[in-house]
């Protein structure tokens, strides 16, 4: 699946698409739109950061083709750690959708990559898990709240 990110002003970043975790945000943004090429289902979603004591609040959204409007992630309660600065945070949108947003302050300033897996789960935490290849015990969690007001650009 291909996709582009900007930023807040409208600018295509690479630093997130280029495939390297070491190339991370070097700039105050703290809000990003993810814009897929095709319409795609979403179960959830990879991030890897620079720093994990900088984000314990992600916030994830995104737009149905054809409606106004965005849509929060309905069936986000927590992300889990699969590694270390890695998290998995399960967004089943049921939908394809072409566009979708990362919100978290201060943690898209500490990005470095995304990675996004699509279909459908049943189950999503555990299916999550059975789609990834890493072992996880003793996972750390970080809660996702609802933002009181979505930013946009």
């Amino acid at each position: 699946m291909t996709f582009s990110a900007y930023n807040e002003s409208g600018r295509e970043t690479t630093w997130l698409t280029d495939r390297n975790d070491a190339t991370c945000n070097n700039g105050g943004n703290t809000n990003l739109t993810i814009k897929l090429r095709t319409p795609f289902i979403i179960s959830w979603v990879r991030i890897v950061v620079k720093d994990t004591a900088k984000n314990d609040k992600i916030y994830l959204s995104y737009k149905q083709n054809g409606i106004d409007g965005r849509f929060q992630c309905d069936r986000i309660h927590s992300a889990a750690m699969v590694v270390e600065r890695t998290y998995d945070i399960v967004c089943d949108t049921h939908v394809p959708v072409k566009e979708f947003s990362l919100y978290a302050e201060p943690g898209v300033l500490f990005l470095c990559s995304l990675y996004i897996s699509g279909g459908v789960t049943n189950a999503p935490y555990v299916s999550l898990m059975a789609h990834t290849s890493y072992r996880v015990t003793n996972v750390p969690y970080v809660t996702l709240m609802p933002p009181t007001s979505y930013k946009s650009h």
